[in-house]
């Protein structure tokens, strides 16, 4: 039942309401496994949907990281891999976001930690 809520919510074009759906029915290793599998645009919102709760390791989120950055989405996956502490894929992804700003400010906390 909840597979064909997902897929009909998912063919509406809904993908937050189907990302929330999910993430009520699911574990966290699921919830990304059905999310990758629908190719979800991910949004911080809704990587903030999947990890609530606490209960994320590293590797999962290093896993939304990658597909942030196969989506384009290289804010999202600076901030994701510097919440892991891998600072060096974080600073990548903000030159590759080209934010100027971003990267000097980043490169600027960093050094001091």
């Amino acid at each position: 039942v909840k597979h064909r809520i997902i897929d009909k919510l998912h063919t509406m074009g809904e993908e937050l309401i189907m990302v929330d759906v999910i993430c009520t029915f699911a574990i966290v290793n699921e919830r990304l496994r059905l999310i990758f599998d629908k190719n979800v645009i991910l949004t911080e919102e809704m990587v903030e949907m999947i990890f609530k709760g606490g209960t994320e390791n590293k590797e999962q989120i290093r896993m939304v990281a990658i597909k942030c950055v196969e989506q384009g989405n290289h804010r999202l996956a600076s901030k994701l891999y510097t919440m892991i502490g891998e600072k060096k894929n974080g600073m990548k992804c903000l030159i590759k976001h080209g934010n100027i700003n971003a990267i000097i400010s980043f490169a600027n906390q960093t050094k001091d930690e």
